[in-house]
């Protein structure tokens, strides 16, 4: 559940981001081609560089943290969109919706090290649909909002408070059972990470195709 409503939160901006942009004083259609996809792109490539670090704390402080971290943060920075004023101010939020990211992995990884081995095919599958259904959901939500209200800044503060529902549902209800490693001598740095993924054979295919 906590999947489907971050997902769905998220993908309400999908549709409004370029509609947007001439509130913010970008009226000429190549500086809003240009814009839509900085805006577009600067999130994830930002989340390249935060996520390692983001998943080395997971490891040390517990996967659960780093989820509420990420919710919390994702709908600070999505609501302050809807308030910004000009489209550098809405750039930096953007950037830093990708320093606090690091939601999906950090999602995955709690199911996986709180579900019995026999069921983690299952749990998974579903926290997968639920990503895929909010997806799906969020955009022509995100795009009623927008219609029905008249204004492309609502998408943004009804994001930011489903992300903050979803802050709280995982506090409350998402359960954990950690153990604090007590050697982290051999963390595997992001070089070696990338190593292993080279020499998998299978992986690095599905890597590719991703990007």
């Amino acid at each position: 559940h906590n999947r489907l409503v971050m997902s769905l939160s998220f993908s309400l901006l999908s549709p409004v981001m370029p509609l947007f942009l001439p509130d913010l004083g970008v009226t000429e259609r190549s500086s809003v081609d240009l814009w839509a996809g900085i805006l577009a792109s600067v999130t994830s490539f930002i989340g390249v560089f935060s996520a390692p670090v983001w998943g080395r704390l997971a490891a040390r402080y517990g996967r659960k943290l780093m989820v509420l971290r990420s919710c919390f943060g994702i709908a600070v920075f999505t609501a302050l969109m809807g308030a910004a004023g000009s489209v550098w101010q809405l750039l930096a939020l953007r950037a830093g919706l990708g320093v606090v990211a690091g939601y999906n992995a950090s999602a995955i990884a709690l199911v996986a090290s709180q579900t019995p081995e026999q069921r983690l095919g299952y749990a998974l599958g579903w926290l997968s649909s639920g990503n895929l259904l909010g997806t799906l959901i969020g955009p022509v939500l995100g795009g009623a909002i927008a219609d029905l209200t008249g204004s492309y800044r609502m998408p943004f503060y009804w994001g930011g408070a489903g992300c903050f529902a979803a802050f709280v549902l995982c506090w409350i209800i998402v359960p954990e059972r950690f153990i604090r490693p007590t050697d982290t001598r051999h963390a595997a740095s992001f070089a070696s990470m990338f190593g292993v993924l080279i020499r998998s054979g299978g992986l690095l295919p599905v890597f590719l195709v991703l990007i």
